[in-house]
């Protein structure tokens, strides 16, 4: 499940994710969050929590998540993906390079450091 909230005046898109994210998450939550922030603010900021709760994301979903983030490509300012998962920490660090977004992992107990990152002139 994931819980998606847009600051406008941050133009930051919040994404708290929980349990397995499925396609469904990305169909119905978001990609319609991101089509509405960039089409009215143009670059956007995003953070990505992956809490306690997270369990995992469906294959399904992760095509949805690279199909998004290729289509959006430079729709993208800053990126933060906060996680206590190394796996995914790793995972992150290593497409980041591909990105023209600036992108950085945080680990979970500086979530606040990550939003403040995120969303620094």
């Amino acid at each position: 499940m994931m819980d998606v909230t847009f600051d406008s005046d941050k133009r930051l898109l919040k994404v708290e994710a929980s349990g397995e994210i499925s396609h469904e998450d990305y169909d119905k939550h978001m990609v319609p969050a991101v089509v509405a922030a960039t089409k009215t603010q143009g670059r956007i900021n995003l953070i990505y929590l992956f809490g306690a709760g997270f369990t995992g994301i469906a294959p399904r979903a992760m095509w949805d998540d690279a199909r998004l983030g290729l289509h959006h490509l430079h729709d993208f300012r800053r990126i933060a993906v906060v996680t206590d998962n190394g796996l995914m920490q790793g995972a992150v660090r290593a497409f980041s390079v591909m990105m023209p977004a600036e992108v950085r992992v945080f680990d979970i107990s500086d979530a606040d450091e990550a939003e403040s990152w995120a969303t620094a002139a």
